[in-house]
C-alpha cells in the first residue's frame, strides 16, 4: 500500500492534520488502533474558548454540550480561586462526540480512515522516514504524521525522546 501522507492516531491532532493535507489534494491515510474513533476517551472534554477558537472548527450539536462563565478551583490545601465573568471561559464537550465529528469531517474532505489498525513500527532509509509497518501490511508514505497521544510508543523506537 502507498498513500502520501500517513497519520498515526485518529484524535483531534491527528485529524485534523489529515483532513488539512488532504484539502490540499494529497492522499492521506488515517492509522487508528482503536475500532471506533472517540474511545476510550482521554480527556474531561473542557477546552477554554480561545483555544477551541484556534481550531477553526465551528460548535456543533453532535459534540457541544455547554459553555462555562466561570468556576471555583481549589487547592491541595482547601484554598478556592473564584473566577466569575459574564465572557465565556471554556467550552465542555462530548469528547467521542468531538472525535467523531473530526473523523466524519475527515473522511468528507477524502482522508482515508483506518480503524482497528495498530501502526507497529516506523520505517526508515537512508533519507529518512519511508513509512509504516501494521500488523499486516507494510505502508510507503512521503510524510509522517505521529499523533499517537499519551502513551505513545513509537517515537522512543524512532529514538526520539519526548
Amino acid at each position: 500500500m502507498k498513500t502520501e501522507a500517513a497519520v498515526i492516531g485518529a484524535g483531534p491532532a491527528g485529524l485534523i492534520a489529515a483532513e488539512v493535507i488532504s484539502s490540499k489534494g494529497y492522499d492521506t491515510t488515517v492509522f487508528e488502533e482503536h475500532r471506533h474513533v472517540g474511545a476510550p476517551v482521554h480527556c474531561a472534554g473542557i477546552i477554554s474558548v480561545e483555544g477551541f477558537d484556534r481550531l477553526g472548527v465551528p460548535l456543533d450539536d453532535r459534540f457541544y454540550m455547554n459553555t462555562i462563565l466561570g468556576g471555583r478551583l481549589y487547592s491541595a490545601d482547601g484554598t478556592c480561586l473564584e473566577i466569575r465573568d459574564r465572557k465565556p471561559r471554556a467550552h465542555i464537550i462530548d469528547r467521542g462526540g468531538f472525535d467523531r465529528y473530526l473523523a466524519d469531517v475527515a473522511v468528507d474532505s477524502g482522508v482515508d480512515l483506518r480503524t482497528s489498525t495498530r501502526v507497529k513500527d516506523i520505517v526508515f532509509s537512508k533519507k529518512g522516514v519511508v513509512g509504516i509497518k501494521t500488523g499486516d501490511y507494510t505502508v510507503r508514505s512521503e510524510a509522517l504524521i505521529n499523533a499517537e497521544g499519551p502513551g505513545g510508543r513509537l517515537m522512543a523506537r524512532a529514538g526520539v525522546s519526548t
